[in-house]
């Protein structure tokens, strides 16, 4: 946040996989302060996977996780990137994959 614009308290989301019926999703509520890396361990724990796969947060056409150097990508260190950096207003989407070999897509949008 820029100026004298305090950031939020918290934040309440809506995450959702995509193109799966039922609908699975989880309504949660974070910190405002959250990071990235903190935003990752909470929808691990929420939507019940075990955290052994890797994953990517895309916001906008940006991507942000764990570089690898033995993969160079356009992808940008997710460490210390506050969730607040990206969530500016009500309805803003985002995207989690988790699990590449299987494409655990989420869709992760600010209530």
């Amino acid at each position: 946040m820029r100026g004298n614009v305090k950031a939020p308290a918290g934040f309440q989301l809506r995450i959702a996989l995509r193109e799966i019926l039922p609908p699975i999703w989880r309504r949660i509520l974070v910190p405002g302060m959250i990071t990235l890396p903190g935003l990752h361990r909470v929808i691990q724990e929420v939507m019940g996977w075990e955290n052994y796969h890797l994953h990517i947060f895309r916001c906008g056409k940006k991507e942000y996780g764990i570089p690898d150097l033995d993969y160079p990508t356009e992808m940008r260190n997710e460490r210390g990137r506050r969730l607040r950096e990206f969530l500016r207003d009500e309805g803003v989407v985002f995207g989690y994959e988790y699990d590449f070999g299987n494409g655990w897509e989420h869709d992760i949008v600010l209530e």
